[in-house]
C-alpha cells in the first residue's frame, strides 16, 4: 500500500511500506510487547508499533530521524497548529509575498510568482510562472525589466535574519561525497537563490519567536519538510511546471532548476495534501495512546515509547533479554549518505542558538562506506557486526529479528548476513517485497528496475550462553558440507549459475553447516568461492558468461532449468494481466527463494522475448497468442500426416482437449490408454503420455514430436528421453522459424548438448510443416521419409530459403535423409 499521510509529512530516504512493517509487528508480537528499531529512520516501525498497541524503542544516531519520529508520533491539537500558522502569517506573509510580486502580462495587474525557471550558467531567470488573482489563471512570461531590477535589488540586500552558512565539507576540508562539486555552491546558503534565502530567513525567524516549545518544534518540522523544495536542487519538469522536488540523493543542482515561492511552499507544508494538518489528523486518529519515556525502565510502567538519539553500537541503556522483537533497516553500505544529506535540515534546526539536540558532528560514528570520512568496507562491516551484537544482547531468547534492506550489491548483502550471524543469530528465511510506489530510479527505468526490498528473518537461539567464537573445526569436513550444498543449489537451479546466485543460497549453506556444528565457516563468500575453485575440473566446470556447472551433469539429474521455470511464471503472469516489472518480480520471488531467486536482468530478457512495453507496464506480445493457437494446429497436422504414413497416433494428455478444425484433438488419438514395449507404467504415466505427439507401430514409438513456441524445452527433452533406445525413435522439435537461434543456443547448452547429439534431435519449422500438410492434403498415403526431408539440423544463423525444395536439397546434402 502507499504511505498514509502520517508518513508523508516529511521527506526521508528508503522509507519502508507501513503496512508491510505493521504485518511483521503483528505476526511476531502481542499487544504490550516491546518492539525495537535501532536504525529507526523516519519512524515507521515505532509509529506502527504504537498504532498496534505495542511499545516502541526508536533509536537512531541521526537527530533528524528521532525528530521526525517524535513529531509524527506525538499527539497535537490541530487548533494549536491553526493558531500558530495565523500568528506566523500575520508577521511574515506580506514581507515574503512582496518578494514574489510581478505584473500579469495579460491584464497588467499584480500577480504572484509561483516559480521562476533558472539556468545554472545564467544570472537571471529564463521564465516566470505566476498566478494572476484578477484573471484567476496560472500563466507564464519572460522576465520583464521590472522583474530583473527587483532581482538586482534583492541580490545586494542583506538577509534580514540568521541563516545557516554551513560548509558542505568535513573538518579536514574534504568535500561531501554527495556535495554539489561546484565551487560557487560549496555551502548550504549557496543552494538557494538570494530571494529564497531572504524569504526563508524571515519565515524561520518568525517560527523561532513562537513561545510554546512544542508548537515551535512542530512548525520547525513543517519548515524542514519544505526547505529543500525552496532550493536550487529542484529540476524543471515539463509535466509538473509548478511543482518542485529534491531529485537525487545528493546536493545536485540541475542545469535548469526552479525557484519556488517560499510562502506557497510553507502554506502547502501546513495545509496541503501531504501537509502537517492532514498528517497529524491521521496520526492523532491512529495512535490512541502516547506517553514518552525518558529511560527504558519506564516502559515497564505506563510509558509506551522511548525515542533516543544514540548509536546502535552502544545500547547499554537497554537491559539484556528485554526486547520482544526487532525490526530494522540498517544502512546499505554507502548507498545513501544520511549524515551529508541530513545536514540541510539539521543546520536550520540547530539554529542561531545552537540547539544541542541537532548536532552536526555525528558523522564520526555513522555506519557507512565513505572515502571522505575515511570509512571503507571493512569499517562498515565491523561496525555493523558490533551493532548486531548489541541487538542480539537485548533481544529475548527465542524471539525474532527482521532485517530489511534494498541493495543489489552482493558484497553488502553478504556483509549484513554475516554481521547478523556472527552476532549469534540463526538465519531462517529470505523473502522479497515489491514497493507500493515506484522510486525515481524506477520511473526512469520503468521496464527493468528492480525496486523492491528483501526481508530476512533471524532468530535468537534459546539457551545461548557466552561470547560467540568460531570454534576449531575440521576444515575438510566443512568444505565437504559446502560442496554438497553447492551441488544441491545447482541441481535445484538446473542450469549454469554465477557465483552471485550461488551466494543467494546462504540459507541452505548456513543451515547445513549449522546442523554439523560449523556455525560460521560458510558465512564468508570467499570460502564458498574457494570450494568451487578447488573442485574446478573435478566436480564443476566454469562456463564463461554463464557460471558454474557440473562437469558431468548426467550424474546428478538436475531439475528443469530455473530460467525455464521462471519463463513459465512470467508467461502465466502476462496471460493474466498487463503487469509492471515489479508485479512480475513479485510473482517470481514468491515462488523462487534463496539460491533459486533469479536476477532482475534475466527476467528482463524473458520479458523482451515474450512481451512488449506499454504505458510503463509489460503486455504479452500478440504473436505469442497466435503461436499458442498454432501449437494445436501443428499437432493436428502431424496427427493426420502420421495416420497417412500408417501409424497409430497418441496425443499428449494436456493437448487432447485443444481444438483443431472445430473438434478436440482427442478425436485424432487412437488410444484410450497407452501401453508401450519395454516401458514401465510409471514412465508412461509421468513422462511419455505428456509428449505432444507420438507415431506408434507395434507398441514402439517410431516418431516423437514436441511442438514448442517458447524456449522452455528442457522438459520436452526429458520426457522423450524416457522412450527406450530399443524403439529407435526419431525425435523432432517443431518450432516457429524465428525461434531457431534461441533453440540453437538451448540445444548447445551444457545441460542438453550431449543428449541432443546422442538422440539425434532435428527441427521442423511451423512454416514448412504447414506447407507440407497443404501439398500432401489430397494424398491417401505418405512415406515416413517425406517428413524427415523437411527436418533440419539447427544452426545459429540460417541463410534465407524460399522454397521447400531448396530446404529438402539442403537437408539431403547434410545427410538428413538417411533412415
Amino acid at each position: 500500500k502507499g504511505h498514509p499521510r502520517r508518513h508523508l509529512i516529511h521527506k526521508f530516504w528508503a522509507r519502508k511500506p507501513h503496512n508491510v512493517v505493521a504485518e511483521y509487528i503483528k505476526h511476531y508480537t502481542k499487544r504490550g510487547e516491546i518492539v525495537l528499531d535501532p536504525f529507526v529512520g523516519s519512524g515507521v516501525t515505532a509509529v506502527e508499533a504504537l498504532i498496534l498497541g505495542r511499545k516502541a524503542v526508536a533509536i537512531d544516531l541521526n537527530p533528524i530521524s528521532t525528530f521526525i519520529t517524535e513529531m509524527v508520533a506525538k499527539p497535537l491539537d490541530l487548533k494549536d497548529i491553526e493558531k500558530a500558522y495565523r500568528e506566523i502569517k500575520r508577521k511574515a506573509r506580506e514581507k515574503i509575498r512582496e518578494l514574489y510580486v510581478t505584473t500579469c502580462n495579460k491584464c497588467g495587474k499584480d500577480a504572484n510568482i509561483m516559480v521562476c525557471v533558472w539556468e545554472r550558467k545564467n544570472s537571471n531567470p529564463l521564465e516566470i510562472r505566476f498566478y494572476c488573482p484578477t484573471c484567476k489563471k496560472k500563466r507564464s512570461k519572460s522576465p520583464s525589466k521590472e522583474d530583473l531590477q527587483k532581482i538586482e535589488r534583492i541580490n545586494i540586500m542583506d538577509t534580514p535574519y540568521w541563516i545557516p552558512n554551513v560548509a558542505l565539507r568535513y573538518p579536514d576540508g574534504k568535500e561531501y561525497k554527495e556535495g554539489t562539486h561546484i565551487k560557487e555552491a560549496s555551502t548550504l546558503s549557496r543552494l538557494f537563490t538570494k530571494r529564497n534565502l531572504v524569504a526563508l530567513s524571515i519565515l524561520f525567524h518568525k517560527i523561532e519567536e513562537l513561545e510554546d516549545d512544542t508548537i515551535r518544534d512542530f512548525m520547525k518540522f513543517a519548515f524542514t519538510s519544505m526547505v529543500h523544495l525552496a532550493s536550487n536542487m529542484t529540476p524543471d519538469r515539463p509535466t509538473r511546471p509548478f511543482s518542485s522536488f529534491w531529485a537525487q540523493h545528493r546536493y545536485w543542482i540541475p542545469p535548469r532548476f526552479l525557484e519556488s515561492n517560499v510562502w506557497a511552499l510553507f502554506r502547502s507544508a501546513i495545509w496541503g495534501r501531504q501537509g502537517l494538518v492532514k498528517g497529524k489528523k491521521d496520526s492523532n486518529n491512529a495512535i490512541k495512546y502516547f506517553k514518552q519515556a525518558k529511560k527504558f525502565e519506564e516502559l515497564e510502567n505506563d510509558a509506551n515509547i522511548l525515542i533516543s538519539t544514540q548509536s546502535a553500537l552502544d545500547l547499554s541503556n537497554i537491559p539484556n533479554n528485554s526486547v520482544d522483537y526487532v525490526f530494522t533497516d540498517p544502512p546499505y553500505g554507502g548507498d545513501i549518505q544520511y549524515f551529508e544529506l541530513s545536514t540541510l535540515w539539521l543546520a536550520w534546526l540547530r539554529g542561531k542558538h545552537e540547539d544541542k539536540r541537532f548536532n552536526l558532528d555525528w558523522w564520526e560514528d555513522e555506519i557507512t562506506i565513505n572515502s571522505e570520512q575515511n570509512k571503507d568496507f571493512d569499517y562498515y562491516h565491523n561496525r555493523l557486526h558490533v551493532a548486531f551484537r548489541e541487538i542480539f544482547r537485548v533481544l529475548k531468547p527465542g524471539r525474532y529479528l527482521t532485517v530489511t534492506f534494498h541493495n543489489t550489491d552482493v558484497k553488502v548483502y553478504n556483509s549484513i548476513i554475516r554481521a547478523v550471524i556472527f552476532a549469534g543469530f540463526e538465519l531462517e528465511r529470505i523473502i522479497y517485497q515489491p514497493p507500493a510506489r515506484a522510486s525515481a530510479k524506477a520511473l526512469l527505468q520503468p521496464y527493468g528496475s528492480a525496486i523492491g526490498d528483501y526481508y530476512i528473518r533471524f532468530r535468537k537461539p534459546i539457551g545461548f550462553v557466552g561470547k560467540i567464537e568460531e570454534r576449531e573445526i575440521d576444515e575438510k569436513r566443512a568444505k565437504t558440507i559446502i560442496l554438497n550444498a553447492i551441488k544441491r543449489i545447482l541441481m535445484e537451479r538446473g542450469e549454469p549459475t554465477p557465483l552471485t546466485d550461488i551466494l543467494k543460497g546462504h540459507t541452505l549453506i548456513y543451515s547445513e553447516l549449522r546442523k554439523h556444528g560449523y556455525r560460521f565457516f560458510g558465512t564468508n563468500p570467499e570460502r564458498i568461492n574457494k570450494v568451487l575453485e578447488e573442485n574446478r575440473d573435478k566436480e564443476f566446470i566454469f562456463i564463461k558468461g554463464q557460471g558454474w556447472w557440473f562437469k558431468n551433469p548426467s550424474k546428478y539429474h538436475p531439475e528443469l532449468p530455473l530460467n525455464e521455470r521462471v519463463e513459465a511464471v512470467v508467461l502465466d503472469t502476462l496471460h493474466r494481466k498487463v503487469a509492471t516489472f515489479d508485479d512480475i518480480l513479485q510473482d517470481i520471488y514468491l515462488r523462487f527463494t534463496n539460491a533459486q531467486t533469479p536476477s532482475p536482468n534475466s527476467v528482463k530478457e524473458i520479458l523482451k522475448e515474450y512481451a512488449r512495453p506499454e504505458a510503463r507496464k509489460w503486455k504479452l506480445n500478440p504473436r505469442i497468442r497466435e503461436q499458442e493457437k498454432e501449437h494445436s494446429e501443428m499437432i493436428g497436422f502431424l496427427a493426420q500426416i502420421g495416420k497417412k504414413a500408417g501409424y497409430q497416433i497418441w496425443i499428449g494428455q494436456k493437448e487432447q482437449s485443444d481444438i483443431f478444425q472445430g473438434k478436440p484433438l482427442s478425436k485424432l488419438c487412437d488410444f484410450k490408454e497407452l501401453s508401450l514395449e519395454n516401458t514401465s507404467y510409471d514412465d508412461i504415466q509421468r513422462y511419455v503420455k505428456q509428449i505432444d505427439l507420438l507415431w506408434i507401430k507395434e507398441r514402439k514409438v517410431a516418431f516423437a514430436f514436441e511442438v514448442e513456441y517458447t524456449t522452455a524445452i528442457t522438459d520436452a527433452f526429458m520426457r522423450c528421453s524416457m522412450i527406450p533406445e530399443s524403439h529407435h525413435t526419431k525425435r523432432f522439435i517443431v518450432i516457429p522459424e524465428e525461434r531457431e537461434a534461441f533453440m540453437y543456443r538451448k540445444l548447445h547448452s551444457e545441460l542438453l548438448r550431449e543428449r541432443v547429439e546422442k538422440e539425434g534431435w532435428k527441427l521442423i519449422f511451423f512454416r514448412d510443416l504447414r506447407e507440407f500438410y497443404s501439398t500432401t492434403k489430397k494424398k491417401l498415403s505418405i512415406s515416413p521419409k517425406e517428413i524427415v526431408e523437411i527436418a533440419k539440423t539447427p544452426v545459429e544463423k540460417r541463410e534465407k530459403q524460399v522454397t521447400i525444395d531448396s530446404f529438402a536439397n539442403q537437408s539431403s546434402s547434410n545427410g538428413l535423409l538417411e533412415n
